[in-house]
């Protein structure tokens, strides 16, 4: 009778495990939606009044087709590119037929759309087409076969890359006038080879010991640990 009776309560539990298992392998579908359409609704209203730069590029593989607007203000249908270099800010948003578009106003008052994603709202959207291809001036490499986005004015990107191409030019001239950097010199070596003084220092400690770290231009650093260089970020 022990027997039986722990055979039992063995079945039981282990029937209560396979039951919980399973209610444990699912989740509400709109519960995942009503969730994921929730952010991407707070992301779209973050993203009103921003403005972005366009520069044409008819070699891209793929271009940025804006479309025009019927009388209520919904996409057209009718397609069309930017020819020159111009911007437009996103005003507000739009749904038809199932896809999602972002109404854009351009510098001369144009009025046109923009889709985002046929997946916006689903548990898993698919990337934003405003964001496919915003340029990172941290990068400094643009394809020739991309149409980007701008966040900035183009000719002010173009201007502050070219004081940076100025700035590596002097780098790299005092480098061989004075020498390069190499793991393990001290601040007082490194002050007197090519990279000299930096531009700012920040310092901390922690259990391996004291540390610095040098900033320089164009976005070069080096890592001091207790007096050495440690660290060297180009």
């Amino acid at each position: 009778m022990k027997i039986m009776k722990f055979a039992g309560s063995g079945l039981a539990i282990l029937l209560a495990l396979l039951a919980g298992s399973a209610q444990a392998q699912y989740a509400p579908v709109d519960a995942a939606r009503t969730k994921n359409e929730a952010a991407a609704k707070l992301m779209l209203e973050s993203l009103k009044q921003t403005r972005y730069w366009i520069v044409p590029n008819p070699q891209a593989i793929s271009r940025y087709e804006f479309q025009e607007l019927d009388e209520d203000g919904n996409p057209a249908g009718k397609k069309f590119v930017v020819t020159e270099t111009t911007s437009f800010t996103v005003h507000s948003y739009v749904d038809k037929d199932f896809r999602h578009y972002a109404r854009i106003v351009f510098e001369d008052d144009k009025d046109a759309a923009l889709e985002l994603s046929f997946y916006l709202f689903e548990s898993r959207p698919g990337p934003l087409t405003l964001f496919r291809n915003v340029y990172d001036p941290a990068k400094r490499s643009r394809l020739d076969f991309v149409e980007y986005l701008f966040t900035s004015p183009p000719k002010d990107i173009e201007i502050a890359e070219a004081k940076e191409g100025i700035l590596e030019i002097i780098f790299e001239t005092a480098l061989r006038a004075k020498g390069d950097v190499n793991i393990g010199m001290s601040a007082k070596q490194v002050r007197a080879s090519g990279w000299g003084k930096p531009v700012s220092i920040h310092k901390k400690s922690d259990a391996a010991g004291a540390h610095e770290e040098w900033l320089y231009e164009s976005r070069r650093s080096l890592l001091f640990t207790n007096g050495r260089l440690a660290s060297i970020r180009r």
